[in-house]
């Protein structure tokens, strides 16, 4: 698995294993900056991205000094799901909120958007 930092694959790791019994099989997990998710497309979401087709997932860049480790691992865990589900159907949402710590993440994720979109 290639990744720009060995933290993103313990996170994925510990996430594969609690929420996916290890099924999971990634390519590559890394960090990158806005312009690099969704083309800087700024109607779609920008915390992260899961590229299916190629099995990559990409976070925000500016999260790895800012999110806590709970974050990281929910944003990961939402990636994880678009490789069963593309959109976020109520399927998606059902699985999504089984994220043991999904409100919290949230509401971090909501209270600190200002600062992660800064620079945007």
């Amino acid at each position: 698995m290639w990744t720009n930092d060995q933290k993103l694959i313990v996170l994925f790791q510990k996430v594969n294993r609690t929420y996916f019994d290890n099924t999971l099989k990634i390519k590559a997990i890394y960090w990158c900056p806005i312009s690099d998710l969704h083309n800087g497309n700024p109607n779609y979401p920008f915390w992260a991205q899961c590229m299916i087709g190629s099995r990559e997932i990409r976070l925000l860049d500016k999260l790895k000094t800012k999110a806590p480790k709970y974050v990281l691992e929910y944003l990961i865990y939402h990636e994880c799901l678009h490789l069963f589900w593309t959109n976020h159907c109520q399927s998606f949402k059902k699985a999504e909120k089984l994220f043991k710590r999904f409100k919290r993440a949230d509401v971090w994720l909501d209270q600190h958007e200002s600062i992660l979109k800064a620079g945007r």
